[in-house]
């Protein structure tokens, strides 16, 4: 099983821009290699390894990938992935731009130098023939992927097979050499997206992947192929639209970019987590789907994060930083990449011999291993005829094998046979020309060749005519020595034209009779073609002939297996045939040899057509421009005067721009020194809100800490991430601020330029110091800008100190992570008043609850008492019925006996007694009611 292999992640600064040194930029990173370490405004980050701004592309490449060989060619998969903010050197480090030129500069990038290691390591080795490299570059642009070294257009698609991910149709190379990949490369960076914006003048605008494939064949048994690849990745760099100022185009681009590179940062971030049931989304975006197996899978991966040194790019770096350190937490299991068709043969061999192992034991006469000793000699014996039939299968696939090795060894013969004459025809047909081309030919080419310098020597005579007439402000002196210089060489250019035409016309004269006898020529050699075109259809027909004859012994002699003799024979009549072919070939060759020797002759007669045409084009253009170079001169003239006039118009003009300009540069200069002032007052603040909950967390262990004291501290936190939000958006200014007088700056310098370089034609040799060449509005417009750029640098640093002082109190501020904490120390607090508050709390629900409690059992007391009050009633009611019921039946029970005739017996007796019983129970029912109503 694989072991797990972290990500190796490295970090390189690049050197300050021209443009970050204009606006006086300071650095934001500490770095320190001896202990791979980094700091961006107070946060400190360990990685694999750490490069400085001075650190060369060779030392680059020995720490970040020259290890990576190794491991390529035992047969791993490699990845180079290079990651940062747009600018900040990715394209530079990798070498993605690298072409066949600089190849071998010491400033070549990754690309070139393991291309280099590659093929040395291949020469170098003992089985160099078995090795085969083979190249593909693609690009994902506005998430679809295109193939750089393909002519077509149309996007390619990303599938999965075998849990591997692939570029459906996407094209290989094979390559011999280091010249030859690195061509391939310059092939697909040239066809790469790119654009300018403001924070890059070549911005990549896509992802590109440049692979390397290395196939390895296995050479004897103890040998194993591979087929490894190796990955080198050039993202295309985060952007923030405020700082690239992209828009259309180039601000969808932007949003796509991020898009995908959002995407890669939730890969990172999923794989960084531990847990077995995590989801990484590798579907979100293309470059995942094909950075799958480099993070988390199949291969021995090198990330390279790039960042810019400058405070004005303090976020993204810190934010770059951050991705760099999760990414060193994924781990991946790097397995060898053997050849499946590799593996087929291994396996297939490992059959074989354990069939040549059973075959053997059983000849031997006992069974092999594993198989019953019982098997009957039936059995024995059916094995034996399978085992005989298995072998002659073996022995007729030795012999097509053979005979295959034969056919292709023909077929090489030929081959070369082919080159040999391909060449033989050339030397042929080199001869031929140059017998065509006589001297009459050469003379007609250094016609050609004067006309092309006719043609140059016009564009130069006229592009210093208006070179010149760019330099008509000089002065009186100036303008006569260049009006008597400009008259001199138009008075040469006539003459030189005249001469010319003369030559022109004698040349149109030779090259008609050379093509009269060119005429002449042709017809003889259009009889002899005449005669040889029969000789030709004979020819072709007996050819179409012998190669179907040949066809059908071909095809015989694939199904002869057996008779060897017969096939024999027809292999000698093949061999005959193919004599006679090449005769009959030969002599089609040398037909269709006088063939083109006719269209040559044809097409040189058709040359010397137009090139007469074009001498005599030629002479009528001269003859016009003689007219135009008079008319020319005479309108140059005019215009001059004219110039003159609005040159100083121009003076004025630029007087009037000059003194605008100082005016909006005194505006810019108060509004910095406003900005300064809020930057100073803001830093103040934050300072103070610093100093009051640092003041506040000494004093945290009293646990004496009244609940108004907390109250001020969650106030104090709460002003002081309203500051630290305050002093961001106050960097945010400042940098805008410094940027602005960056600009300024250029400007001035380009200004300056005009007064001081040494190339500028309208003052010869100045230099900065008191030269002769400077008048004296120049040394008083030169002093001016001088003292301007004095001013622009003193408010640079002075943005860029209270920018550095606003970027480290904000970088002692991590909001983040002072949140938590500061919720527990304040929790912590007020734990007391928290408790009491609570058991307050509680007393009072108790309280409620007691109250809620008597309320509800007044409220049941009440329901039972009207309740047991409506029961008595109805009890009363009751009883009251049947005290007048048992009245009645009293009543009627006495009459019943006083009416009776006889005396009373003991029934009626015992009845009575009854009825007297229950009326003294129903009174005292009445009376406990009647008592319990009053209770």
């Amino acid at each position: 099983m694989a072991d797990d292999i972290p990500v190796k992640v490295f970090v390189r600064a690049r050197p300050f821009s021209e443009k970050e040194k204009l606006e006086n930029a300071r650095e934001c990173l500490q770095i320190f290699v001896e202990s791979n370490q980094i700091s961006c405004n107070g946060r400190a980050f360990t990685f694999d390894g750490v490069l400085d701004p001075q650190t060369p592309q060779d030392t680059a490449y020995d720490v970040t990938a020259s290890f990576l060989l190794e491991h390529f060619f035992k047969g791993f998969n490699c990845t180079v992935l290079a990651y940062g903010q747009t600018g900040s050197g990715k394209t530079f480090t990798m070498g993605t731009e690298e072409t066949t030129s600089s190849m071998a500069s010491d400033r070549r990038g990754i690309i070139p130098r393991l291309v280099s290691a590659i093929f040395e390591q291949i020469r170098d080795s003992s089985q160099a023939a078995s090795f085969k490299v083979y190249v593909s570059m693609l690009e994902i642009y506005d998430e679809k992927v295109h193939d750089l070294l393909s002519p077509a257009k149309e996007p390619l698609q990303v599938r999965e097979q075998g849990g591997s991910v692939f570029v459906q149709g996407l094209s290989r190379s094979k390559v011999e050499n280091l010249v030859e990949t690195m061509a391939q490369l310059e092939k697909g960076g040239s066809l790469r997206s790119k654009g300018q914006t403001a924070m890059n003048a070549q911005s990549s605008r896509s992802h590109a992947i440049f692979t390397i494939s290395l196939e390895k064949e296995a050479h004897g048994d103890d040998d194993t192929g591979f087929a490894a690849k190796l990955h080198l990745v050039d993202l295309a760099g985060s952007e923030r639209l405020k700082k690239t100022q992209a828009e259309g185009t180039r601000k969808m681009e932007g949003i796509r970019i991020n898009e995908g590179l959002l995407a890669l940062g939730n890969v990172i971030s999923a794989l960084s987590e531990s847990g077995a049931n995590r989801h990484i989304p590798y579907r979100d975006s293309k470059i995942t789907r094909l950075l799958q197996d480099s993070l988390g899978g199949n291969s021995y991966t090198v990330m390279i994060a790039c960042v810019s040194p400058a405070d004005s790019n303090a976020e993204e770096t810190l934010s770059t930083l951050r991705y760099a350190d999760r990414a060193k937490k994924i781990k991946n299991k790097p397995v060898v990449n053997i050849d499946a068709g590799q593996q087929k043969i291994m396996e297939l061999k490992e059959k074989v011999a354990a069939l040549e192992r059973e075959l053997a034991e059983t000849r031997m006469g006992f069974a092999p291993c594993g198989v019953d000793s019982n098997i009957s000699a039936f059995e024995i014996a059916q094995m034996k005829a399978i085992l005989a039939e298995k072998d002659n299968l073996l022995k007729v696939a030795h012999e097509k094998t053979a005979e295959i090795i034969f056919q292709k060894t023909n077929l090489y013969n030929q081959l070369q046979h082919i080159e040999a004459e391909r060449e033989r025809l050339k030397s042929v047909l080199t001869q031929t020309v140059e017998i065509l081309n006589t001297g009459e030919e050469a003379e007609s080419k250094e016609i050609v060749h004067r006309i092309n310098d006719i043609v140059t020597h016009e564009l130069i005579e006229q592009e210093e005519k208006e070179s010149s007439v760019s330099r008509g402000a000089q002065g009186d002196t100036d303008d006569e020595v260049m009006d008597e210089t400009f008259s001199i060489k138009f008075v040469d250019k006539q003459t030189c034209l005249d001469k010319e035409l003369d030559d022109v016309m004698q040349q149109i004269k030779d090259k008609e009779e050379l093509l009269l006898k060119a005429v002449e020529s042709q017809k003889n050699v259009d009889e002899l073609m005449k005669q040889h075109r029969q000789e030709m259809t004979s020819l072709q027909q007996r050819i179409d002939a012998l190669l179907a004859e040949k066809a059908k012994l071909e095809a015989d002699l694939k199904k002869i297996s057996v008779n060897n003799r017969l096939a024999e024979e027809r292999r000698r009549k093949l061999l005959e045939m193919e004599k006679q072919l090449a005769q009959f070939r030969k002599q089609m060759n040398e037909l269709k040899k006088l063939e083109r020797q006719k269209q040559q002759s044809e097409e040189i007669q058709k040359r010397m057509q137009a090139e007469i045409a074009a001498l005599k084009m030629a002479k009528v253009r001269m003859v016009k421009q003689q007219k135009e170079e008079s008319e020319k001169y005479r309108q140059w003239k005019l215009k001059h005067d004219r110039e003159l006039v609005q040159i100083k118009q121009k003076e004025r003009k630029r007087d009037f721009e000059a003194a605008k300009e100082k005016r909006a540069h005194d505006q810019q200069m108060l509004v910095c020194k406003q900005k300064l002032e809020e930057a100073r007052t803001v830093n103040k603040r934050l300072q103070a809100q610093v100093e009051r909950s640092a003041v506040w967390s000494r004093g945290k262990q009293d646990n004496e800490k009244s609940y108004e004291q907390a109250k001020q501290f969650v106030e104090a936190e709460l002003a002081l991430i309203g500051s630290s939000y305050e002093a961001e958006q106050m960097c945010q200014s400042l940098k805008e601020q410094r940027r602005q007088l960056g600009r300024k700056k250029m400007n001035l310098l380009r200004k300056r330029e005009f007064y001081v370089s040494p190339d500028e034609p309208l003052k010869k040799r100045r230099s900065t110091e008191e030269g002769p060449g400077l008048s004296q509005d120049d040394m008083e417009a030169l002093r001016k800008i001088d003292e301007d750029l004095e001013k622009i640098e003193n408010q640079q640093m002075l943005c860029s100190d209270e920018l550095n002082k606003l970027q480290r109190g904000c970088g002692s501020i991590d909001v983040d992570s002072r949140t938590e904490s500061r919720w527990k120390d304040a929790a912590s607090e007020r734990r007391t008043t928290i408790d009491q508050e609570l058991e307050i709390k509680g007393l009072q629900s108790k309280k409620k609850a007691l109250e809620e409690k008597v309320r509800d059992a007044k409220q049941e007391y009440e329901d039972r008492l009207r309740e047991m009050e409506e029961k008595r009633r109805r009890l009363a009611m009751e009883f009251e019925k049947q005290k007048a019921h048992a009245e009645m039946e009293f009543l009627n029970f006495v009459n019943m006996l006083s009416s009776s005739s006889k005396g009373v017996d003991s029934d009626a007796v015992e009845e009575l007694k009854r009825l007297r019983v229950d009326i003294e129970r129903m009174g005292e029912i009445r009376r406990s009611l009647e008592n319990s109503k009053f209770s």
